[in-house]
């Protein structure tokens, strides 16, 4: 507890972390505390906007909070727990992503964790999950087949999660149901996935791996990677066909695709230090986004770095544009940050 207000002679107030509020009452006899104000965690692990006014973010106890106002005002999403707030204080949602027609959304978390919507994030139930393993990051690719794709994957209603021992599952039901296309004879936990199409897409993880499928997942190559082969990554965006792609991960480490190799990037004059653990890719790769820790916010325009000064000194796990002048961070101490120039 960090603060306290005397209310009365006999009422005093109590502030402190994880969001808490205690009334302590008749504090002169029996003292009745309350908690009053345990309703925000700490932690939001990421999100996702499926347009300028409507969007949700998901953390510790899995809670779920929706805005229609572009991050005015937050309110708890209908979930079909024992309370709208509190479905288990000791898991955490880790991952948030909507369809490209923001119809559906998929929430996955610790302890093999998957909510869906079908109602653009109003309301989320609980599904079969294949595992009990941690689930990382989900993603919905765009519903577009390319010519490259014609036979490979279905073309809508596609959805892939990542988490441990080189998981991959992939669903064609728009998350009602799931199938392994696990990356055989790897041991990697995989924390960040992203697909172009339905069929072509990335995932990596822990000791420099990148792993690229053009076919669903069913074959999956290792990608070689110069500048940083033994860190862990934590996201990778991919874009157009495929064939490019960046990923972010420890020691302010930023890696494009050039070729069929990941080759670190010389950030123009800034020094990165930090654990990136979110990267957003805008107009075909003209606009990259990047967050992590402390805070840390970068943008790239037309092949120029530059650092975003932001609000915070606490980590950002995501960030969300809808155009690269507009949009919100995601940060660990329940911090939603929106940005405008």
């Amino acid at each position: 507890m960090f603060g306290s207000a005397k209310l009365s002679n006999t009422k005093v107030c109590l502030c402190g972390a994880f969001g808490r509020i205690l009334m302590c009452e008749n504090i002169l006899g029996t003292t009745a505390v309350s908690d009053v104000g345990t309703r925000a965690w700490t932690r939001l692990d990421d999100g996702d906007f499926i347009d300028s006014l409507n969007g949700c973010v998901i953390g510790q106890g899995y809670l779920i909070k929706r805005t229609t106002d572009g991050g005015l005002t937050w309110f708890d999403a209908n979930q079909d727990c024992p309370t709208s707030y509190l479905c288990d204080i000791d898991k955490e949602g880790l991952g948030l992503d909507f369809s490209s027609n923001g119809n559906l959304g998929l929430a996955v978390g610790t302890g093999g964790f998957i909510a869906r919507s079908t109602d653009s994030g109003a309301t989320w139930c609980r599904i079969a999950s294949p595992t009990t393993s941690n689930i990382n990051a989900v993603a919905f690719p765009p519903w577009t087949v390319l010519p490259q794709d014609l036979g490979l994957c279905a073309p809508t209603n596609t959805a892939y999660f990542v988490g441990g021992s080189g998981m991959v599952y992939r669903s064609v039901d728009g998350g009602a149901t799931w199938t392994s296309v696990t990356i055989p004879n790897e041991t990697v936990t995989l924390y960040g996935v992203s697909f172009a199409t339905p069929c072509a897409g990335y995932v990596v993880g822990t000791d420099g791996k990148i792993f690229t499928t053009s076919d669903g997942g069913q074959v999956w190559r290792k990608l070689t990677v110069q500048g940083g082969s033994s860190d862990t990554f934590y996201d990778v965006e991919t874009w157009g066909n495929g064939s490019s792609a960046i990923v972010v991960g420890q020691n302010g480490g930023v890696y494009e695709r050039v070729g069929s190799q990941f080759v670190r990037q010389t950030l123009g004059n800034l020094t990165v230090t930090e654990q990136l653990r979110g990267v957003e890719v805008l107009n075909q790769g003209v606009n990259v986004r990047v967050c992590g820790d402390m805070g840390t916010v970068l943008f790239r325009d037309s092949g120029v770095w530059t650092r975003k000064r932001s609000q915070t000194n606490s980590n950002i796990s995501t960030t969300k544009f809808s155009d690269p002048t507009h949009g919100f961070a995601i940060g660990t101490a329940f911090d939603i940050e929106r940005y405008s120039p």
